[in-house]
């Protein structure tokens, strides 16, 4: 009970954001309290902060992709692209997908967002949030699955077409694109 305590405490004391995904932040706050879980708002619009209570990633809301956990700074700098529906996203040291799906859901079903990471673990995480977090058709969910890594080969063909594009220092020890 104590090293749970700990552990518990050593991440709210973090700040761990919540970011709304197809969802209000009222709702999300509502749908998260009925599962123990205790947010307050943050100075972003779609951003709770957990504050305490079972923690949120053991929810139903969390499986059913209805946050991510996602950094105030993250949202504003995927903001920051502009990414308008219809447009064509190039998105470099994408993982771990939380900004890709902010830019998804800007471009819409007209738009394309290649992410890509240099490293493959952490590209599987661009697929774990990616899927839990948009309504994918099963057949993207596929090609998710087996061409996690294909993004950047397509974006480097589709170069022309690339409306915009977000890239990040990479993390500590990766190597940079």
């Amino acid at each position: 009970e104590r090293t749970q305590a700990l552990v518990e405490a050593s991440v709210r004391s973090a700040g761990v954001a919540l970011r709304t995904v197809r969802i209000t932040r009222d709702e999300l706050a509502q749908t998260l309290a009925a599962q123990g879980v205790e947010t307050s708002p943050s100075e972003h619009p779609r951003v709770l902060a957990w504050t305490g209570g079972v923690s949120p990633f053991s929810t139903e809301a969390w499986r059913q992709g209805l946050f991510v956990a996602q950094d105030p700074s993250a949202v504003a700098a995927a903001e920051a692209v502009g990414a308008q529906p219809g447009e064509t996203i190039l998105d470099l040291c994408a993982a771990p997908g939380t900004k890709a799906t902010l830019l998804a859901e800007a471009v819409g079903p007209n738009g394309v967002v290649f992410a890509h990471d240099p490293d493959s673990k952490r590209r599987a995480l661009i697929v774990d949030n990616v899927v839990r977090a948009l309504p994918l058709p099963p057949e993207a969910r596929a090609h998710l699955d087996k061409a996690e890594s294909e993004a950047l080969r397509a974006a480097r063909m589709a170069v022309r077409g690339i409306d915009r594009s977000s890239l990040r220092r990479a993390a500590s020890g990766a190597k940079q694109v």
